[in-house]
């Protein structure tokens, strides 16, 4: 028997599962304590009903059904993915050069080599584009990227975030996705894709293609996560955070 979590995290495997369990708590509101501000998601969502329909974009915002493995606090939904996003779209599919000719063009490495989440921006080639046709790709500070396809299954939907340090035009590839919510945490919804609740989601109906496996879009949206209040959204993604930094420093201790 572990009686540790000293014990836990030396053990193979120990620390992911650590690591895992903390997102577990997280997502089923266990993680910080709920303000005392009656403040649900239902007041969530129906703030993303108004913008998007001051964008102009179609489709309502309803809570689904709760998922019977998830033992979400009152004040949580569940809510299909893409009822909460504004944008998400493939990337360019322009042909990348090495010789620094046009814009900065993502590798999709840039989205899965980092542990803490963050798309690293000095992982790219260049792609020569017009300026017209570079701007639909173009990332912005916070936005979510998502890999589409990769060889390995473990990368396959995995979601890192763009920094706010984007002082430059910087494109993303058609096989990395890329999204905005509406109103929602970005740095939230990060931690929620990536968790195992989403990862099961993504392995069941991820398919192989030339010995490459992956996603849609349509996919994408259609997966279900947990909401929680906006309140508690930005406190939850920092507590994460700070414990997921903890966690790496302890690996390479260990290692």
């Amino acid at each position: 028997m572990i009686e540790s979590l000293d014990e836990l995290v030396r053990i193979p495997g120990g620390i992911n599962r650590v690591r895992d369990a903390i997102v577990d708590l997280a997502l089923t509101g266990h993680l910080v304590e709920s303000e005392l501000s009656n403040e649900s998601a239902d007041d969530l969502l129906a703030q993303i009903a108004i913008e998007k329909d001051s964008l102009g974009l179609k489709g309502g915002v309803s809570a689904l059904e709760s998922d019977s493995s998830l033992a979400l606090p009152d004040t949580w939904r569940i809510v299909a993915l893409g009822e909460i996003l504004a944008h998400c779209r493939n990337g360019t599919s322009a042909k990348p050069n090495n010789i620094g000719v046009g814009y900065p063009l993502l590798r999709i490495s840039a989205a899965t080599s980092r542990s803490d989440g963050v798309v690293d921006l000095s992982d790219h080639k260049f792609a020569d584009l017009p300026e017209s046709q570079a701007d639909p790709f173009t990332i912005r500070p916070g936005d979510l990227l998502a890999c589409r396809f990769n060889g390995n299954l473990r990368y396959v939907g995995r979601v890192s975030q763009v920094p706010v340090e984007v002082n430059r035009p910087i494109l993303h590839p058609d096989k990395l996705i890329c999204m905005r919510a509406i109103i929602v945490s970005h740095s939230y919804l990060r931690h929620v894709i990536n968790s195992r609740f989403v990862r099961g989601q993504i392995e069941s109906v991820a398919t192989t293609t030339a010995g490459n496996i992956g996603i849609n879009g349509k996919q994408l949206k259609s997966f279900t996560i947990p909401l929680a209040p906006l309140s508690e959204q930005e406190r939850i993604a920092k507590r994460l955070d700070e414990a997921f930094r903890l966690l790496d420093r302890l690996s390479l201790i260990l290692n």
